[in-house]
């Protein structure tokens, strides 16, 4: 096996191998004999299956083919640590002349770990705190948040269909020209009047004063922006039929409220949650921090060139998490593609600043931990160090 080197300009390592056709035949002896090591032959006492017998039953196709792949990543294990050379991620096999009987050639590109040429002393760097101040209104907003999350529906009394904190069942039909659409009959249909933005611009006004029992005939358009191709635009006749109207009420705020969530009286309740809301903004603040001062580091270093290589890497990465994402919410990947109108080489193209932008953090996180002495039992807990050490020394 030999091979020759070429660094590009593009923080890659291309390495250009050949082995000879020597090497191959005996690499393919070595697979044949771990087959008949490990598979029985049928006329033939383990282990002694002839090497004709095992080439006609694997195919000498695959023989090779397994020979070569294994050749390939021993040659290219060889030449990295004999160069040592440190991928940033992973290889890019190219093919050049394979043929049984003949000498192989191939070519392996390698991503490189881009270099630092400028990293600033993070100590003349200056990331400014934010200080946030939980006042009352804050709590009563998250009062009045509690209170609707408690809100009942009765239906005692209420026979017109008005705008004001109303839950509607109705039957629904939706027709273009007489005909069905698709999934457009629906029974017990709940319509909640306090939230006319989750429903068809329109639909809301056009069922006001209607009374239990009525049914309402009327046209509405679906916006041309709508996530379904086949309706967005399009003009649909609706039925809709009232069967109950219930009305909405909140309870009071007083003692009894707040001993619903384990709180003496209402006093104790609001103390609580200004508590809670002084942690949470002393999270967000904690988080701003973390991902500030890297991103001002990052800002004011300058690199060497980013191979494409890792970047699509990087890429790819970021799409596997958000596939991960969206399969934790039990939805299928198309169908979140379908819903939020995207294509994935469109959110590869709109990740790829992120993906850059995470390549360089490493970077630097990396470059500080090696300046810095600071080092943990896994790389999670060594970049913990490290922005904690930054935080304490950029925020100001």
């Amino acid at each position: 096996m030999q091979y020759t080197l070429n660094k590009n300009t593009a923080g890659e390592i291309k390495i250009e191998f050949t082995i000879t056709a020597t090497e191959v035949d005996h690499q393919e002896l070595v697979v044949i004999n771990e087959v008949n090591q490990n598979r029985s032959f049928p006329g033939f006492r383990p282990g002694k299956a002839s090497v004709e017998k095992i080439r006609e039953v694997m195919g000498d196709k695959v023989v090779f083919e397994t020979a070569i792949e294994r050749l390939m990543k021993k040659a290219l294990s060889e030449a990295i640590e004999q160069e040592d050379i440190i991928p940033a991620g992973q290889p890019w096999y190219e093919e050049g002349s394979v043929k049984k009987g003949e000498e192989v050639s191939f070519s392996v590109t390698l991503p490189l770990y881009p270099t630092v040429t400028t990293l600033p002393d993070p100590t003349t760097l200056t990331f400014s705190k934010q200080t946030t101040v939980v006042g009352e209104a804050e709590v009563e907003v998250l009062l009045g948040k509690l209170r609707e999350s408690r809100e009942e529906y009765s239906e005692a009394g209420a026979e017109v269909m008005t705008a004001v904190g109303q839950k509607i069942t109705v039957d629904l039909e939706i027709k273009r020209e007489g005909v069905m659409i698709p999934g457009g009959k629906t029974e017990n249909y709940l319509v909640f009047t306090k939230y006319p933005e989750n429903y068809l611009p329109g639909f809301i006004e056009k069922l006001l004063n209607h009374r239990l029992g009525e049914a309402s005939e009327f046209k509405l358009a679906f916006p041309a922006d709508y996530a379904n191709e086949t309706l967005a635009g399009g003009e649909f006749d609706f039925l809709v039929d009232i069967k109950g109207i219930a009305v909405v009420s909140v309870p009071e705020l007083t003692d009894d409220f707040a001993k619903k969530y384990g709180k003496t009286d209402l006093e104790a309740l609001r103390t609580q949650i200004s508590e809670n809301l002084i942690a949470e903004n002393a999270e967000a603040e904690n988080n701003r921090q973390q991902q500030g001062v890297v991103e001002l580091l990052v800002e004011n270093s300058k690199f060497g060139p980013i191979s494409v290589l890792l970047i699509n890497q990087e890429v790819n990465k970021m799409l596997a998490e958000l596939k991960s994402w969206v399969n934790s919410k039990e939805v299928e990947f198309e169908d979140y593609l379908k819903r939020e109108g995207v294509t994935v080489d469109k959110i590869k193209l709109d990740f790829t600043p992120r993906a850059i932008q995470r390549i360089k953090a490493g970077i630097v996180l990396g470059e500080i931990a090696k300046k810095e002495g600071l080092a943990g039992e896994t790389d999670q807990k060594t970049w913990k160090l490290v922005i904690d050490y930054l935080v304490g020394v950029m925020v100001k």
